[in-house]
């Protein structure tokens, strides 16, 4: 469909122009809903290979860790950098987020809750006899708030270390984010972005969801998980060689 002037003259296309649009505004949604799992020992992906817009979770395993699980673990301190009175929010949500998602995941496992202060918490541990400790990292956190674009994120590592040596054991780093708004195209457009994205700049119940996104696909990495993973996908690289093996052993099986 076409536009013309008062003369008659074709100005553009604008359908088209629409669909190309809502063509790259769709692909990038689609690229944005992805997680990469990054092995920073280059044994996964290197993250320079990603695609701009996926999400990001950037991890270290050492091996003794996947086969010998740890046993009691201490769980709950909170390591936040820079410490600023303003983060008591939320660095009480991270705990709470910490605990649940370890109690989610493994739930066999003994779990000694701790101070959320590092230190103190790595004493509790030791006079419980706790070997291990879980202690969450807050990088940063960020919102921002732009009249017709808002934008909540967080950025959270997780390391288990093994307080005998002070071995770091399992790391993992991820940033999660949630935004609304955006470049209106009508005068009512603009009255219903200004309203969404005051409304979700005020929203308290967002950011506990985005730690817990966070914390979630950081888990994800946790050795028994990506020992898992990491299972599957070589029986996937493996999967021509094991139907040729297969097929061979047929090809034998019918001339014995």
């Amino acid at each position: 469909m076409a536009d013309y002037d008062g003369e008659g003259n074709i100005l553009g296309s604008i359908r088209p122009t629409i669909q190309v649009i809502i063509a790259i505004l769709t692909g990038l949604l689609v690229a944005c809903s992805q997680t990469a799992y990054v092995d920073r020992n280059g044994e996964r992906q290197n993250a320079n290979t990603l695609n701009l817009f996926e999400r990001v979770v950037e991890y270290d395993i050492d091996l003794g860790l996947v086969s010998s699980p740890p046993g009691c673990t201490a769980v709950g301190a909170v390591s936040i950098a820079p410490p600023t009175h303003t983060e008591i929010d939320v660095y009480d949500l991270i705990r709470r987020s910490l605990l649940a998602q370890t109690r989610t995941n493994f739930p066999d496992m003994e779990i000694f809750e701790v101070a959320a202060d590092e230190k103190q918490a790595i004493f509790d541990a030791q006079i419980q006899g706790c070997p291990f400790l879980l202690i969450a990292d807050l990088i940063t956190r960020d919102e921002a708030y732009l009249l017709i674009w808002s934008r909540k994120q967080i950025s959270l590592t997780v390391r288990l270390i093994r307080l005998e040596d002070n071995q770091l054991l399992w790391s993992a780093h991820h940033t999660a984010s949630r935004s609304e708004g955006g470049l209106p195209l009508s005068p009512f457009g603009a009255v219903t972005t200004i309203f969404l994205t005051k409304d979700f700049a005020e929203d308290k119940d967002i950011m506990p969801s985005i730690i817990d996104d966070a914390m979630r696909r950081i888990f994800t990495t946790f050795p028994v998980q990506a020992l898992t993973r990491k299972m599957i996908d070589i029986r996937l690289d493996l999967s021509p060689i094991l139907h040729h093996l297969v097929n061979k052993r047929s090809y034998h099986l019918d001339f014995a």
